[in-house]
């Protein structure tokens, strides 16, 4: 602090103060005010002491204030360059995955900026731009969920992820939003389109909240692969008419059991509503023969163990699905017994309106096309 001031004392006397003419002769500065200099420095004399020293200076004529102001000479310090300071640019994005409340998917992107010596402990930002998602499943051959949204300022929302604040955008999926998967694991691909600047690299999140099948979801699904599309067509016989359309055929598993499995559509097209409860249900092979009439033979099967119908209330006027399951007996193939029925058949049963003895007896004919 003694230098500096002594540094800005000494500018100042330069300034103010001019050489008189017995300065310039023989009258110097006397070593003693030197000395004085030196132990003020060093905190040997005070300040008083000092500025006593340069008065005798003054008083003896050896410097002299000026009193013309024209002669003062005035010391400016250059205005220095602003410093420049680097700006932390907008450098990486991290992504999370949670379950939501609705049982689907909340990602969770953040943005920081580098000024950090790792991702994580760089400033959070925000960053306007839109987002695209791709989800993958493991062993699916298709992709999940494919889809884009787009991110505003307003759309970041500090949030405790993991114990601690996070500032996040969050893209939210509701189960339907997403397709089904033979496994619940797999991946988000995140890649984000930011306004301004360039697309950052698909950053890539492990997940095992991906929407799976049912044992009996996979098994609808692997017989719709494999089943035989059917062309067909029914009515029963009786004053009120219902009408029937085979759709498909062909093997479903449920539980490890083999079953045949017939889809139909049946209308009920009077106006009367009755209980759906097939009776005698029969299959039969059915060929043409070169005189283009109809061949068909009963087919050794067991009867139906179930429909999706069964027991339901058919009203009038309206188209329903069903589904009918058969077993065979041991020994005999549910393969065998589709490859039977696959080029045409004839599915016969009987039907009652409620506590009465009015019949329906109804023959379904078909035809495959696969």
């Amino acid at each position: 602090m003694k230098i500096l001031l002594l540094s800005v004392l000494a500018v100042v006397m330069i300034g103010m103060f001019v050489a008189s003419d017995a300065l310039a002769a023989d009258n110097k500065i006397p070593s003693w005010i030197k000395l004085t200099a030196g132990y003020w420095i060093d905190g040997q004399v005070s300040d008083d002491e000092f500025l006593s020293a340069l008065q005798f200076l003054v008083d003896k004529g050896i410097l002299v204030i000026p009193s013309d102001e024209s002669n003062l000479e005035v010391i400016t310090t250059p205005k220095s360059e602003p410093v420049k300071q680097d700006i932390p640019e907008v450098e990486h994005i991290v992504a999370q995955v949670y379950e939501n409340s609705a049982g689907g998917i909340d990602i969770s992107i953040s943005f920081f900026d580098d000024s950090g010596r790792t991702p994580s402990e760089g400033n959070f930002v925000k960053v306007p731009g839109t987002a695209y998602v791709k989800i993958i499943c493991n062993s699916c051959p298709e992709v999940i969920y494919r889809g884009s949204m787009d991110f505003t300022e307003e759309s970041f929302r500090w949030e405790t992820l993991r114990f601690s604040e996070h500032l996040v955008v969050t893209y939210s999926l509701n189960p339907s939003e997403m397709k089904k998967g033979t496994s619940n694991t797999g991946e988000v691909w995140i890649t984000f389109d930011p306004k301004e600047g360039s697309t950052f690299d698909t950053v890539k999140v492990k997940t095992d909240l991906i929407p799976k099948y049912t044992e009996i979801e996979l098994a609808v699904n692997d017989y719709s692969q494999t089943a035989v599309t059917t062309l067909g067509w029914g009515t029963s016989y009786s004053e009120d008419s219902i009408n029937f359309q085979i759709m498909k055929l062909g093997k479903i598993v449920i539980d490890g059991s083999d079953y045949l499995a017939l889809d139909f559509d049946i209308r009920n097209n009077g106006r009367a509503t009755f209980t759906y409860d097939p009776q005698n249900v029969s299959l039969e092979d059915c060929h043409s023969t070169s005189g283009n009439s109809l061949r068909c033979s009963d087919i050794v099967i067991s009867p139906y163990i179930k429909s999706a119908l069964y027991k339901e209330e058919i009203p009038g006027s309206k188209w329903h699905y069903d589904e009918m399951l058969f077993i065979t007996p041991i020994g005999k193939s549910i393969d065998g017994v589709v490859e039977q029925l696959k080029d045409g058949g004839r599915l016969s049963f009987e039907l009652y309106h409620d506590g009465t003895q009015r019949e329906h007896n109804v023959v379904v004919y078909w035809y495959g096309t696969r």
